[in-house]
């Protein structure tokens, strides 16, 4: 479990978030949803301590990483898999030396081992036999298949996902959402998304958290979201039918 208590964040003189309390339960794939700039994408890298917050405590498997030091953190993020919105793989690297990179950092695998685990990553993903190509002969879709592979070959305890589906067409957006439902229901995976896209929300979403205002001013079900009568929300669901 995930607990974020009292978290606030500014950037100069904006401030981004005034209190997040949530929590993201075992095996649940949680939702953040709220208008651009509120903050969704600042909470994932707050909980990986690629940035540090203002104010509060972040808590994953009963342990108070907040004020753990680079060298304690390393162990925890051992446990997570962070899809980035640009996929952020190496243009260097082939697509077997992306899905290895965190098994050749920190493992001590054969090689042998490990080119059968990115293999089965790939696979899972739906590229086989796509080792040997590099990232900029890969579409949009099939980029962000392989980050999502490289995130899966260590086997983590938690996913995050930082807009997952956004610059893709229908077609491949529903892949996308596909393998990361499938995901969570194969491998048991806790998964944090975050998405504006609300087609995806509710193909992928167990619970839904809504910020506003730089809180969370809704945590529920996704039938409990699309039953609310706050007009923030009824008119959020608006313009998600109007765009989608």
């Amino acid at each position: 479990m995930i607990k974020l208590q009292d978290i606030h964040k500014t950037f100069e003189s904006n401030y981004v978030l005034r209190g997040v309390d949530l929590e993201i339960g075992e095996g649940q794939t949680m939702v953040i949803l709220g208008k651009s700039g509120c903050g969704k994408s600042v909470l994932l890298k707050l909980i990986l301590r690629l940035m540090d917050k203002d104010e509060g405590r972040i808590i994953i498997d009963d342990e108070d990483t907040t004020d753990f030091s680079e060298e304690q953190m390393v162990p925890v993020r051992k446990k997570m898999g962070m899809l980035f919105q640009s996929a952020a793989l190496f243009d260097s690297l082939t697509v077997e030396d992306n899905v290895a990179y965190m098994l050749h950092e920190h493992t001590s695998m054969t090689q042998r081992v490990i080119a059968d685990r990115v293999a089965e990553v790939l696979s899972f993903v739906e590229l086989p036999g796509t080792q040997k190509l590099m990232p900029s002969e890969l579409s949009g879709g099939m980029r962000k298949r392989v980050a999502l592979a490289r995130a899966l070959a260590y086997q983590p305890r938690y996913l995050l996902y930082d807009e997952p589906t956004t610059g893709l067409d229908p077609m491949t957006a529903k892949t996308i959402n596909e393998l990361i439902r499938n995901t969570q229901e194969r491998l048991d995976v806790t998964s944090i998304v975050v998405t504006h896209d609300l087609i995806s929300a509710f193909y992928v979403g167990d619970r839904f958290a809504l910020i506003r205002d730089g809180r969370v001013s809704f945590c529920g079900t996704p039938n409990e979201f699309k039953a609310s009568t706050d007009p923030f929300i009824v008119e959020y669901l608006a313009c998600g039918r109007e765009y989608n």
